[in-house]
C-alpha cells in the first residue's frame, strides 16, 4: 500500500490513528495469509503458478479451499489483502 498518498489522487494525506490501525491489521493479515499460501505451495497442495492465476482472476474461494483458509475472519482478511494488491498493482 502506498503510504501517505490517496489512491484516487496524487494528493498527500495524513493517516489517522484509525487508518493506521486498519493498515496494521491488514499488514498482519497479509503476512499470515502469505505464509499460509507459501506453506501450501511448499507442501505441494497448490502450484505457485496456479495460486497466482487464481489471485489474478479473483478466484479467491477456490484458493481458500486449496490452501485451507476456511475461517470467516481469514476469508475476509484474505479478500481485503488481495483487493489491495490488485488495486495498487503489487505482486504477490
Amino acid at each position: 500500500m502506498a503510504k501517505g498518498f490517496d489512491s484516487n489522487s496524487n494528493k498527500k494525506h495524513i493517516p489517522t490513528t484509525e487508518n493506521r490501525e486498519a493498515e496494521d491489521q491488514l499488514s498482519k493479515a497479509s503476512a499470515r495469509i502469505t505464509l499460509e499460501i507459501a506453506q501450501a505451495i511448499e507442501d505441494g497442495k497448490i502450484a505457485e503458478e496456479k495460486a497466482q492465476s487464481l489471485i489474478v482472476n479473483g478466484q479467491y474461494h477456490e484458493l481458500y479451499d486449496l490452501v485451507g483458509l476456511h475461517e470467516r475472519e481469514e476469508l475476509e482478511d484474505f479478500e481485503k489483502v488481495m483487493e489491495t494488491i490488485k488495486r495498487y498493482g503489487l505482486r504477490w
